[in-house]
């Protein structure tokens, strides 16, 4: 007996240059995602940048960003509700991935695949600095269920 794929659940959003406008906080979530490639289930919320996961099991994701100008950017791929650390997702449990591009590089990625429970939620980071220039850059956030 062969087992039955469970529903196609992913989404793929771009958050195109000169769009990040919340720079007050600390800790910025990248959010109003304006060109939604793919939203397989609808658990991507554009708005808020964050995916809920419906489902348990592994999941794949990835972000990248490309600019043109020689910047520093760091953002970081969290997890929530991570209640274990102080401040405040930036802790091993919820950091998923990291993505670090210094002045040299055009471009920077990550990819990895992180066990979720259903309820969890992925979404992107930046700190206040980063945020403040994130409109100079092209972000591409992507998120799939495997199993």
């Amino acid at each position: 007996e062969t087992e039955r794929p469970g529903p196609t659940i992913g989404f793929s959003a771009h958050l195109p240059i000169g769009v990040v406008e919340d720079t007050t906080n600390i800790i910025t979530v990248l959010s109003n995602f304006s060109h939604i490639i793919s939203n397989n289930g609808n658990h991507f919320n554009p708005a808020t940048g964050e995916f809920t996961v419906p489902l348990d099991g592994l999941y794949a994701t990835s972000l990248s960003l490309q600019t043109f100008l020689a910047l520093d950017y760091y953002a970081t791929i969290i997890k929530q509700p991570c209640l274990s650390c102080n401040p405040p997702n930036r802790c091993n449990q919820c950091t998923v991935a990291e993505i670090y591009k210094s002045m040299a590089e055009r471009s920077a990625c990550a990819f990895v695949v992180v066990n979720m429970k259903a309820g969890e939620k992925l979404s992107v980071i930046c700190n206040k600095e980063a945020a403040e220039c994130s409109n100079l850059f092209n972000f591409m956030f992507v998120g799939f269920r495997i199993v």
